[in-house]
């Protein structure tokens, strides 16, 4: 058994890639291009409707895409990650 599969899915926030690339940003990108070089974790990363996805992150992750700018920009962390979970919870047991 791998790491991957004891760990399962990593879900990641990833409203980053909706906005301007600053330092917090780039180090984001940074790090999750190492995550994803490496293989061991399976990325789910969420996204923004509009975000830009790198390709090497699409092949390299699920990417789930929903609402838009407006519905999600003014949810704290908290909320957003709570929605995002269920949704991709819900999507996940759809497929099944």
């Amino acid at each position: 058994m791998t790491q991957r599969e004891i760990v399962g899915p990593v879900h990641v926030n990833g409203k980053w890639l909706s906005r301007p690339v600053t330092g917090t940003e780039r180090y984001a990108q940074e790090i999750l291009g190492c995550i994803v070089w490496d293989g061991a974790l399976r990325l789910v990363i969420h996204v923004l409707r509009d975000a830009i996805v790198p390709s090497w992150l699409a092949q390299g992750a699920d990417v789930v895409r929903l609402g838009g700018p407006a519905s999600l920009s003014k949810l704290s962390w908290n909320q957003t990650a709570q929605r995002l979970l269920t949704i991709y919870q819900k999507r996940q047991g759809a497929a099944a």
